[in-house]
């Protein structure tokens, strides 16, 4: 159009900077990027932010600059020059005590990220990055505020339901902000038009569209070549990379980690920095290490010129290099990598396939993919790993065969898996539990994912009952030589096989039958071929029955009719009384167990057992594997099924007979009818090498199996475990073994798997009569070394927050899970995750006005309301809806039901608890989103702690009416404001002693920590809920009763090497909670009380507590007879996995396991702290020193002793300074001024937007 400019013209925005920015001795007010000039007002505190400050700003705070040698520069405060600019946590710069050796008060003078040729001061510790620059720098268009009027037309189509016209232009302005912004050429443009549309959604998918991001993506397909990226199927790829790396300023820069502080040495240098990152080692730098006992290299293994590892360790890889790595990879292994990170991995999943040194990662191909002799071990356990470490080795400690060689406890161990796992394609990341360090991956399987069910098949089964034989059954009564009997019957014989008979009243009910063989002259046993025979004496016994004839067994009749044995022992005779026959009773064989005699049952009861008569003439009962046989008797009973097992044969009536030496026995077979309620059941696979269960169809603990038509095995996704027809055609998991008969699974002619060996046929079917449905690809979770989650302690740190400004948020465990969900169960094409794409377009937008305050609540709400509906899936849309009032966005029509959502439980932050009263309006608007959305606890089944979360975010405004209503989802609001109210204390305090005593190990229990954090939300303003007092003598009761000390079978050794025991995690709780309710004086008591008992557990035994029975009194006796253990020892564990880790599916054995366990439990007694922030050095020289931990956990600690770990700051505009940069302000040129006749951004931004449009 004429008068345009055209689509890739640069916003009139310029910034020369001067060589010199940061001259040593200079003086000057700095800012923090675009947040605003730091403003320090006093020592030991953190400086606030002048958000709206100019060049000349009175309020900034001046600073003098002062290099060293190494180049670093400390910050001093111009009005106490011992006090230094330093990273507090968070990260959020304050005022510190200066000292020289702090990664936190080190500046290195880096490239700006904001403008080329320009420099900038920052720190980078393992509390995060923070970058300082001269007060003044104008900002980019990126930083300015959003002009929403541009996005309006887009917000009216969307109400009116042109979803496809509100995507297409809010689109185009993410293109255009980019063209504007990026500095990428015309023909990248005209390029990615020709692209399938679906690049462009996840390139755009975050609003606004970092400049940066654009450009790496477009300088990675410069350096791969365009022709091989193409070909390649690489650009989700280069999205996932480009996201990751959006904050730097070329792919020449170090690559970035999928995590703000866990690289330990901070050592991301590039390959021309070897000898300036080996000087700072020398210097003290980047030598820390994940060690449970030292933490400095120096400290443990001496000065530098004495290391016997190599050192530095290998530069990580450029982004460049990173790239070109992983086009030669797929190049050189297609098949052998455990997945192609180019083109199999969505880019959503992609941004955590961690970079390692490419020399590292060539180590793992050659251990996993050229099976190269492996040093060390994929699993080596070593709780003094820095012993090896400075006894030598040609690896540097941090490194992956570093840690391999010289071992490691959680963090190394996770690190190495989920490294390794990343060199070989796969995308995995750290995740934080508490006391230990752990991890989980993204794997994919393509295969038929459903649910299954086994229906008994009863065509073939039959109950059995036992026919009464027509035999003439008689008891038998003997006289020696020729003695008279007598005239009435007194006696009969009790006989066992191969042994003499027993004389027995004739009334008793042992007496043995016989029947009378009157061909051979014999009286037989009923069992066992066993007769009559003349032992010496004479008298009478059991005996086989001799084939010819044996004239101890062969009877002649006397003119009496008795019965006559004679021979060389003597004369034995025998006289015969017929039993009477049994009655036919109706009743069904009950074989209850394998090897044993049958039992007898009602017919048609459960107990009754189902057989199944084989071609052969076997009876087999299916449940328990073996077949029926004839025991002494005889009596029906089960033995393992072989040839030999007796076959039936029909008789003359129509019966089934067995028949065997024992005797025989006949049966009536009864056929089984179906059990109609078995449709409606799933199979529950859900322990190892188990057998499964059955449920509910429709139950979220239903298996999900899949079935891998190639492999034929069906799986359940974790633990290499398999469906396994087991003995007795019971289904249960074993190791997945694509060799097994008693895995593999066929179709049959109906549709349904059928898994056919020597042990039987099962039939799976898909419950209610369903259909096996298509193959598909879905991806999955997979833990690191998991132990345990609490409600707040699950965490790993997120790329995919809404706001592209920022880099990283602490998220749970379960927002990875809902990532998973947001592509498997929703729109993708591909991997490219459609969906999730468009819904987070949206959702960042309704972020990024609504936070800037550029855009009404009430035109935001339909726009994240049509993002949940989109994809219910996408997590971060839920948190940002649960911040708008109630009766806003989830509210809108058409919302989509929370029972879509199959994420497991997550948890937030003690601050999201929302617990202030508001007014009747607000009540009444709470009140009807509750009933409407959060009483039909159906919905919520499968996902609680959203459920739970939304609950405490209205806590305040809910009333007690809707509360009952909500039920136990419901119980931590009521617990909290109960508490604040003043009710209720004295239970509190009741359930938190309760329950001191359960709980895993050292971790306390649920029911405690939701009491503690209760009572900790009041602690966080006692004063506004007027509770203070309550909380100090909650505390103080608490911290009286409360167990303090915990044995465990480390305990002598623990005790050994730092004269105490462990401190127990609960108390250590408590010990938080004093340190912000009690005066200092009493904290003090506090301190040397629990000292005390740590350390002389055996005068307050009553103080210690152990999960195992017995392990304290076997503790105490031990210390008692080692009196003043004055010899330093050291507890050293050390355990090797010898044969997992060359696996994807492979995890550590439980050994291993059992040593995690341990030191979990240990490092608990931290408190209520996440894992990343017992990392530091600092942190480890008050680790196992009694006073210093307690004084630590107290805050007894005074300034000085190392600067604040604090609440995370907000790292985005805030609606003062988006206020500030009014629309329309001047924008300044090259020499400051404003040009009359330039195009403002949002004219610029509209031009290109019609352009686009036409």
């Amino acid at each position: 159009a004429e008068f345009k400019p055209p689509a890739g013209l640069h916003p009139p925005v310029c910034y020369n900077a001067t060589s010199a920015q940061f001259e040593k001795g200079g003086v000057m007010a700095l800012a923090w990027g675009t947040k605003g000039c730091l403003e320090c007002k006093g020592a030991w505190k953190r400086c606030s932010i002048v958000a709206d400050a100019t060049k000349d700003d009175k309020r900034c705070t001046t600073f003098k600059l002062a290099w060293a040698n190494d180049g670093a520069t400390h910050i001093t405060w111009s009005k106490a020059p011992n006090q230094c600019v330093d990273m507090f946590g968070g990260p959020h710069p304050g005022l510190w005590r200066c000292h020289k050796n702090s990664g936190n008060q080190q500046f290195y003078e880096k490239p700006s990220a904001v403008w080329l040729g320009a420099k900038q001061l920052c720190v980078h510790s393992g509390r995060g990055k923070i970058c300082l620059n001269p007060v003044g720098v104008p900002r980019r268009f990126f930083d300015t505020p959003i002009d929403s009027s541009l996005l309006k037309p887009a917000f009216v189509d969307l109400v009116t339901g042109k979803d496809q016209l509100f995507l297409r232009k809010s689109y185009a302005l993410q293109v255009c902000r980019a063209k504007l912004e990026s500095g990428v050429p015309d023909d990248f443009w005209l390029w990615l038009s020709k692209q399938d549309f679906k690049l462009t959604q996840a390139l755009f998918a975050t609003f606004p569209v970092h400049p940066g991001q654009v450009k790496i993506f477009h300088d990675i397909r410069e350096a791969v070549g365009h022709t091989n990226f193409d070909s390649s199927g690489m650009a989700s790829f280069a999205v996932a990379l480009a996201y990751v790396n959006r904050m730097k300023s070329s792919i020449d820069e170090a690559v970035q980690m999928p995590h703000p502080r866990f690289e330990m040495n901070n050592a991301g240098y590039l390959r021309h920095e070897k000898e300036k990152i080996k000087q700072e080692m020398i210097d003290g730098q980047h030598c820390g290490i994940q060690s449970n006992e030292c933490r400095n290299l120096h400290k443990c293994c001496g000065k530098p010129e004495g290391w016997n590892f190599t050192w530095p360790r290998d530069p990580s890889p450029s982004v460049r290099e990173w790239v070109q790595y992983w086009v030669k990879s797929v190049e050189d292994h297609p098949e052998s990598l455990w997945m192609n990170p180019l083109k199999h991995v969505p880019w959503i999943y992609a941004v955590y396939v961690w970079p390692s040194p490419i020399e590292e990662c060539e180590w793992v191909h050659s251990k996993l993919i050229e099976g190269e002799t492996m040093e060390g071990r994929w699993y080596l356990y070593d709780s003094s790993f820095h012993k090896r470490i400075c006894a030598g080795g040609k690896h540097h400690p941090d490194s992956l065969p570093g840690i391999a060689v010289y071992g490691g406890v959680c963090g190394r161990m996770a690190q190495l898996e989920w490294r390794k796992t990343g060199c070989m394609g796969m995308p995995a990341t750290m995740k934080g539990e508490p006391g230990h360090c752990a991890g989980y991956k993204y794997k994919s399987s393509t295969a038929l994912f459903t649910n299954l069910n086994i229906i008994t098949d009863v065509s073939r089964l039959s109950t059995l009952k036992v026919v009464p034989e027509k035999h003439r059954y008689v008891t038998v009564e003997f006289a020696k030589g020729d003695k008279a009997f007598p005239n009435v019957r007194t006696g009969c014989l009790e006989c066992k096989a191969w042994r003499p008979c027993k004389v027995l009243p004739a009334s008793s009910e042992k007496c043995s039958y016989f029947t009378v063989d009157t061909e051979k002259g014999r009286l037989r046993a009923m069992s066992g071929n066993q007769c009559i025979d003349m032992f010496g004496g004479p008298k009478p016994g059991l005996w086989g029955c001799g084939g010819g004839s044996n004239a101890n067994q062969d009877f002649t009749q006397d003119k009496n009719g008795h019965m006559v044995i004679k021979s060389g022992r003597g004369k034995l005779r025998f006289r015969t009384f017929d039993v009477p026959p049994k009655p036919d009773v109706d009743e069904c064989l009950a074989c209850k167990h394998r090897w044993r005699s049958c039992e007898r049952a009602s017919p048609n009861s459960k107990d009754c057992t189902h057989f199944i008569l084989e071609k052969t003439g076997r009876f087999k009962a299916p449940k328990l594997g073996q077949c029926l046989d004839i025991n002494s008797g005889p009596k029906p009973g089960l033995w393992r099924c072989s040839d030999r097992s007796p076959k039936s044969f029909v008789t003359k009536g129509g019966y089934r007979r067995l028949k065997t030496w024992r005797g025989q026995l006949t049966f009536e077979s009864f056929a089984v009818a179906a059990d109609k309620s078995e449709g409606g059941r799933c199979l529950v696979c859900s322990r190892s090498w188990r057998e499964c269960d059955y449920s509910e169809a429709g139950s979220k603990d239903c298996t999900v199996f899949q079935y891998d038509p190639k492999t034929k095995l069906i799986a359940v996704g974790w633990g290499n475990q398999c469906f396994d027809q087991r003995r007795g055609l019971k289904p249960g998991l074993w190791k997945c073994n694509p060799s097994s008969k008693n895995m593999i699974a066929n179709m049959d002619e109906k549709g349904r798997l059928m898994v056919k060996s020597d042990r039987g046929t099962l039939h799976l079917h898909v419950p209610n009569n369903g259909t096996l449905p298509n193959v598909t690809t879905k991806w999955q979770y997979s833990g690191i070394h998991e132990i345990s989650c609490t409600k707040k302690n699950c965490n790993f740190f997120s790329l995919m927050g809404l706001d592209s400004k920022s880099m990283f948020g602490s998220r749970h465990k379960e927002v990875a899970l809902a990532a998973l969900e947001s592509y498997n169960d929703y729109e993708h094409h591909g991997i490219y995750p459609t969906a999730h794409d468009e819904a987070r377009l949206a959702a960042s937008m309704a972020f990024a006005l609504h936070k800037e305050g550029s855009a009404s609540k009430e035109e935001l709400g339909p726009v994240l309301a049509w993002a949940l509906r989109r994809n219910p899936a996408l997590y971060e849309a839920w948190e940002l809806a649960a911040d708008f009032p109630a009766g806003g966005p989830l509210n809108a029509s058409g919302m989509p039901s929370r029972d879509a959502l199959a994420s497991r439980e997550w948890y937030k932050k003690l601050s999201l608890l929302r617990i202030d009263a508001t007014d009747a309006r607000s009540q009444a608007a709470a009140d009807k989103f509750a009933r409407e959305h959060l009483v039909k606890q159906d919905r919520w089944v499968q996902f609680p702690q959203l459920h739970r979360d939304l609950v405490g975010r209205l806590c305040g405004a809910l009333s007690d009416t809707v509360l009952k209503e909500l039920g136990e989802v419901s119980d931590e609001c009521v617990l909290v404001r109960h508490l604040a109210a003043g009710h209720g204390w004295d239970e509190a305090e009741a359930a938190m002693r309760e329950t001191d005593a359960v709980g895993t190990g050292n971790l306390p229990s649920e029911a405690f920590q939701m009491h503690w954090e209760a009572m900790a939300r009041l602690a966080v303003a006692p004063d506004q809920h007027k509770q203070a007092e309550r909380l100090k003598n909650a505390t103080e009761n608490l911290l009286g009763y409360l167990t303090a000390g915990y044995i465990n079978r480390r305990s002598q050794t623990f005790f050994a090497e730092h004269k105490r025991v462990l401190l127990r995690s609960p108390y250590a709780h408590v010990l938080q909670l004093a340190a912000v309710v009690l005066p200092e004086q009493r904290r003090l008591e506090i301190l040397e009380s629990t000292k005390k008992m740590l350390e002389q557990p055996g005068e307050r035994p009553d103080s210690l507590w152990s999960s195992t029975e017995g392990l304290i009194e076997s503790f105490l006796a031990w210390l008692g007879g080692h009196g003043n253990l004055s010899t330093n020892i050291v507890e050293e564990s050390s355990v090797v996995d010898e044969l997992n880790g060359k696996s994807a599916a492979d995890s550590p054995n439980t050994a291993v396991y059992g040593q995690l366990e341990l030191d979990r439990d240990a490092e608990v007694e931290l408190g209520a702290v996440f894992w990343h922030e017992t990392m530091s050095e600092e942190d480890s020289e008050r680790r196992y020193d009694a006073k210093k931990l307690l004084m630590s956990l107290l805050r007894l600690h005074g300034p000085g002793a190392g600067s604040p770990e604090a609440a995370q700051e907000d790292e985005g505009l805030s609606a003062a300074a988006a206020a500030a940069g009014a629309k329309g302000s001047a924008l300044p040129q090259a020499g400051g001024h404003r040009v009359a006749e330039a195009p403002t951004f949002s004219e610029l931004l509209q031009m290109c937007m019609d352009d686009l449009l036409e």
